[in-house]
């Protein structure tokens, strides 16, 4: 489900998105006594402690691997000045120093304070303020420059839940100094809810993401075959190896981990119902649970319409058609099954909705991303971030916890359930397919303003509803006062040679190459290239850009035709276009 469908029905479209919203508010009021016990629950503090040091880790080799165009990106020498990127990037995320303070010190001064904040974060030291600091520090970063931006909104959706968790009670200096302090004090608890929303928050992750993979290249199959050879995504030529393996090899890896993204919920569903066999919760009475029955009848009926008018109508037949019209079937069923699964016998059921087979998936899921895949540093924090599913039992054991847990005052409960309340309904709001009334616009809009503040929708729609085959470049040509052309790349300063930072450089490329994206770069690209290129001799008179694009041989050419013929065809393929021409002062 998408919010670039274009229905047929559009009024059917966002009725349907809002009535989803308003039957989860009930389903969610009939069984208030167990969600509390559920939100408001203590447990272990160690995955969310082993989530604090692989977020502050990789954030800090994210920034670390950035330094060569730190100027270029945040700085008034780089490609925009503060006042620029404020009439650009303010309107969805106002807040940023870096907007007034903009010189290359005043730059380096904040990502070194960044720096120190992510390794206090990583160890542990401070921790809550340390968190606090890093995520209003990256939030600024993001809303400096988008020209690079790719996932980061990973990292800024896990340091929010981490900020208003207790993640420094475990793994952290912050608790050696206060185990040494009280010897026998027993290990702590947390509160559970800021772990909670970070598993719900894999299904936009996750799941909506999924639903808007509903292209041809995710139907044939040829998805992962055309990463795999994209300049900024693959891992490098590989083209003899897809040519020896076949098509067939990587389409059962696009549709394997198109079919992980979309049946994800069920792991959050076996989740739940982990928990709820530790809570002592009182069951419904009949006629609430006849209420519930025509709840789920409701919401599953409401799910098939949303499949059916949310997405466009090339997409039916497609995986995510498929499992949204299944999905909304069971659910819309659910009191006429749910008596049967009961007599499943227990021994099946972890492979059905056990963690042991879909955290296996995550890892290999997002281990090949992260490790085969050139993406960028926040492919490791999806990975890691499969230990929020990790509970204390699958840890090693420790010493047992205080017997009673604190209960949080009514105050403060009510201010965490409006916060949660708040996040999940504004999640929602952005990830559900919409055809943009007013009547919706004006609803939203407290909720979409909500999560362009925090960064958190998580829903980065990464290659959908395709992947193209034709791979877009950016060539800087400069124009020197003899007339003669020199070619100079994209014009950036040279990068480490690692893969994340070719990324970063390959993502800089195509978004100005892009005549969608691109556009509103063009200018302020030429004029920073006429800059860095003032002092040579002889002088540059003018700069121009150019994009050139060249078609990725599809698969079964590469096999028919061989690696060397294929990609001869595809350079005589090529096209170069001018795109921007700029006089240097």
């Amino acid at each position: 489900m998408t919010s670039d469908a274009v229905p047929s029905t559009p009024a059917m479209v966002d009725l349907a998105a809002w009535l989803f919203i308003v039957l989860l508010a009930a389903v969610a009021a009939v069984h208030h006594r167990w969600l509390r016990a559920l939100w408001f629950r203590q447990e272990d503090p160690r995955p969310v402690a082993l989530l604090r040091i692989a977020t502050g880790a990789l954030l800090l080799a994210w920034l670390l691997d950035l330094a060569p165009i730190w100027d270029y990106l945040w700085s008034n020498e780089g490609l925009l000045t503060g006042a620029e990127a404020r009439a650009r990037f303010s309107a969805r995320r106002p807040l940023s120093l870096l907007y007034d303070y903009d010189s290359p010190r005043a730059v380096r001064i904040y990502v070194g304070v960044m720096v120190v904040s992510c390794t206090a974060l990583t160890v542990g030291l401070l921790t809550r303020v340390a968190a606090w600091v890093t995520l209003i520090l990256l939030l600024g970063l993001l809303a400096r420059n988008a020209v690079s931006l790719g996932g980061e909104q990973v990292f800024t959706s896990f340091l929010f839940y981490l900020a208003l968790a207790r993640c420094g009670a475990a793994y952290s200096v912050d608790a050696w100094i206060a185990r040494h302090r009280h010897p026998d004090t027993p290990p702590p608890t947390i509160p559970a809810w800021p772990r909670t929303l970070m598993i719900l928050q894999l299904v936009p992750m996750f799941f909506v993401n999924g639903m808007a993979k509903h292209g041809p290249s995710w139907a044939t199959g040829d998805t992962v075959y055309y990463l795999l050879h994209h300049p900024a995504f693959g891992p490098g030529p590989v083209w003899g190896l897809s040519a020896s393996l076949g098509p067939w090899p990587t389409r059962l890896m696009t549709w394997g981990a198109h079919l992980f993204e979309l049946l994800v919920p069920l792991v959050i569903v076996g989740w739940v119902m982990g928990v709820a066999r530790t809570l002592s919760v009182p069951g419904l009475s009949a006629p609430m649970r006849n209420v519930h029955r025509g709840l789920l009848l409701a919401l599953g009926a409401d799910i098939i319409v949303l499949s059916m008018v949310g997405l466009p109508p090339r997409a039916r037949g497609t995986l995510p058609f498929t499992v949204g019209i299944v999905g909304g079937a069971a659910l819309a069923t659910a009191p006429l099954w749910l008596p049967w699964a009961r007599r499943v016998p227990e021994r099946w059921r972890p492979w059905i909705l056990g963690r042991r087979v879909w955290v296996t998936a995550w890892v290999t899921f997002a281990g090949t991303l992260f490790f085969v895949m050139n993406l960028g540093w926040f492919t490791g924090l999806t990975l890691c971030a499969a230990v929020v599913l990790i509970d204390d039992e699958r840890l090693p054991r420790r010493a047992p916890a205080p017997p009673v847990a604190p209960t949080p005052r009514p105050w403060r409960r009510r201010a965490i359930a409006a916060l949660c309340a708040m996040q999940m309904v504004s999640i929602a709001a952005v990830s559900l397919p919409t055809s943009r009334p007013a009547w919706r616009t004006t609803l939203e809009r407290p909720l979409r303003l909500w999560i362009g503040l925090t960064t958190s929708f998580q829903v980065w729609r990464m290659f959908a509803p395709s992947t193209s085959p034709m791979v877009t470049d950016l060539e800087v040509e400069l124009v020197d006062a003899t007339g003669q052309v020199r070619g100079v790349g994209a014009g950036l300063v040279d990068l480490p040679s690692s893969r994340w930072s070719r990324d970063k450089r390959e993502k800089i490329r195509g978004r100005i190459a892009s005549h969608r994206q691109g556009k509103q770069y063009w200018s302020a690209h030429a004029a920073y290239v006429c800059r860095r290129y003032a002092g040579v001799t002889p002088r540059v008179r003018s700069v121009r850009l150019v994009r050139h694009t060249v078609p990725t041989p599809r698969p079964e050419a590469l096999v028919a035709l061989g690696v060397d013929e294929a990609l001869a065809q595809r350079e005589h393929a090529r096209t170069r276009r001018p795109l921007y021409e700029r006089d240097c002062p």
